[in-house]
């Protein structure tokens, strides 16, 4: 079985970090996310690194070097150490770093004075030097000569392009932090998730220059960055007396002031550096109503945390009609989607006021028809085909996406009444290039600018641009997990960054899975009774259909162990759980 790491890997900024490394060091706290109990035991955050010790094997010194390498502090100066100078003169450490886990290092061609080691472990995932981390799978195998220096071993010759990492001492070094851009066709924030290592000081510094730097080449379609070319960070921030940062920047002249505050003040918030937020440009504010500085209530409309309001509750598809699940029962309601029996999927908008669903009339091979209409109302036939996926609602109420046929992928924009307005076909191109099999799901995340899917069993995900004509395509895709070996039968999105997924597994039956390249991470699976047919997540938790019933799991419980809990009225219904997304 495979066992998923405790906690996400994470990546270096190596060249960014030795120009905006100015003082000591200090640990920056993770994001305030809810998290499934299983991350909770990730390992204290450190700095410290292992350095040679006289009378070391070759092989522990070897294991020694490749914890050492997770600090890219003056060029890896760390893992230097391990190195006689020809070969630290020689090493190029720069660009992407190789995460490994499960190491071997064997001793070859050993002589008094010299011998190869072999160096193989478990692919985690690639780190680029602007801390985005792609998860990998497989194996690899690096040769290092030793030599003796004096009476003690050192790595010599050619080493390496990057640096090579092992996985645990990453995960107790680096943390990930959320960038913020913009998305000026919805006014809202995109996050760009980055790994950073602890040791970096200031981190408020470091994040802003990586704000002004612009997003990950991936999300160049589907978001704008409120800095102008030539925009700079003026002089280092500095703590405002009372609490609170001033930053002053240079070059802004043209930008969306109110945007450009939202990915400043999110950014920072985010990583746990305290506001108010004080903005200068040149020395004056940003904008004079908030000389004295910005705060998070002030940007409240940006807020990328925001989910959907609680109180539209948990709904099902049961019996082919759409109900609420509340006080022990599944009840139907008002309108055409509560009174029909012929639903097969269904979909809650974010706001809770619209609902798309799957209908078919009759067994396969009868046609499907996507209905979309007001909650307790009627809907508009948008789209007739054969198997069609799960709805997903755009950002607002008036989009839809859905998958005909497995391959088709369909963006129905709607008016008021349901009716289509506009169908948009996507070419689902570069999601095929890279792998092969029907589209079986596809969910759009919360803030709208990625889209995750299963693909012939494979989760891929891939990343929304748009026109400024109003159209949109789907680039940049990338599988995700590529280690699960067990088929994907549904997903849904936690957060903004973290996606939960049923597995074809009965060991691991849902995993959460981050878009940040990490690790999955398998949830508990007591009372759960596989396969699990559907799922749907909030924030803080998570709905299973399984093979008995609804079953609900908490993330923010604080309990060391975890189980699922059947939800009161559902046993034997083979109830869909829907949630507005």
């Amino acid at each position: 079985m495979r066992r998923p790491m405790a906690q996400s890997l994470l990546c270096p900024l190596a060249l960014v970090l030795t120009v905006l490394v100015v003082g000591g060091c200090a640990a920056i706290p993770t994001d305030s996310s809810p998290r499934p109990l299983g991350t909770l035991g990730r390992q204290r955050m450190t700095t410290s690194v292992p350095r040679p010790e006289s009378g070391m094997t070759p092989e522990s010194l070897v294991r020694a070097f490749l914890k050492a390498s997770a600090d890219p502090t003056g060029r890896h100066a760390a893992a230097r150490e391990f190195l006689t100078p020809a070969a630290a003169a020689g090493w190029n450490d720069q660009g992407a770093a190789t995460i490994l886990s499960d190491i071997n290092v064997l001793s070859d061609n050993r002589t008094d004075r010299q011998l190869t080691v072999q160096v193989s472990g478990r692919l985690i995932g690639q780190l680029a030097p602007d801390g985005q981390l792609t998860a990998q799978s497989g194996t690899s195998t690096s040769t290092l000569a030793l030599v003796r220096s004096g009476e003690d071993w050192r790595i010599d010759g050619a080493l390496p392009s990057g640096a090579i990492m092992d996985a645990s001492q990453f995960s107790a070094s680096y943390v990930t932090h959320n960038l913020y851009f913009a998305d000026p066709a919805d006014h809202r924030l995109v996050v760009d998730p980055r790994w950073l290592y602890v040791g970096t000081s200031p981190p408020a510094d470091m994040l802003l220059s990586m704000l002004i730097q612009g997003p990950d080449p991936s999300l160049t379609g589907a978001v704008t960055n409120e800095f102008p070319a030539g925009a700079t960070l003026r002089r280092p921030t500095e703590a405002i007396s009372g609490g609170g940062i001033r930053i002053d920047l240079s070059e802004v002249a043209d930008a969306d002031r109110t945007l450009l505050a939202a990915q400043i003040v999110w950014t920072l918030s985010g990583a746990g550096i305290a506001g108010p937020y004080e903005i200068n440009v040149d020395g004056s504010p940003l904008d004079g109503q908030y000389a004295s500085g910005w705060r998070t209530t002030d940007l409240a409309q940006f807020d990328p945390n925001a989910g959907p309001d609680p109180s539209i509750g948990l709904h099902a598809v049961a019996g082919g009609a759409f109900g609420t699940v509340r006080d022990g029962r599944i009840t139907p309601i008002p309108g055409e989607f509560g009174t029909t029996h012929s639903l097969v999927s269904a979909q809650l908008s974010r706001s809770g006021k619209r609902i798309a669903a799957v209908t078919q009339e009759g067994p396969a091979p009868a046609p499907q028809h996507l209905l979309v209409g007001p909650y307790g109302g009627y809907g508009s036939v948008v789209a007739e085909g054969p198997a069609m996926s799960r709805p997903s609602f755009g950002v607002g109420d008036d989009t839809v996406w859905i998958v005909l046929g497995g391959n088709d992928i369909r963006r129905m924009t709607v008016d008021a009444s349901g009716g289509s307005t506009r169908v948009d076909s996507i070419d689902p191109g570069t999601i095929h290039g890279l792998i092969s099999g029907p589209i079986t799901e596809l969910q759009l995340s919360p803030d709208g600018s990625r889209v995750a899917l299963i693909v012939g069993g494979k989760i891929v995900l891939a990343v929304v641009n748009r026109q400024p004509s109003g159209a949109v395509s789907i680039g940049a895709a990338r599988l995700m997990a590529p280690a699960i070996n067990s088929s994907a039968l549904s997903l849904s999105w936690q957060t903004p960054t973290q996606l939960v997924v049923a597995l074809d597994s009965a060991d691991e039956a849902v995993e959460t899975i981050s878009i940040d390249g990490s690790q999955p991470i398998a949830l508990p699976t007591g009372n759960l009774t596989p396969p699990v047919r559907a799922i749907v997540a909030s924030s803080g938790t998570v709905y299973a259909a399984d093979a008995r019933a609804m079953q609900r799991l908490d993330f923010a419980t604080t309990q060391q162990d975890q189980y699922w809990t059947e939800v009161a009225g559902t046993a034997g219904a083979t109830a869909i759980p829907v949630l507005p997304s």
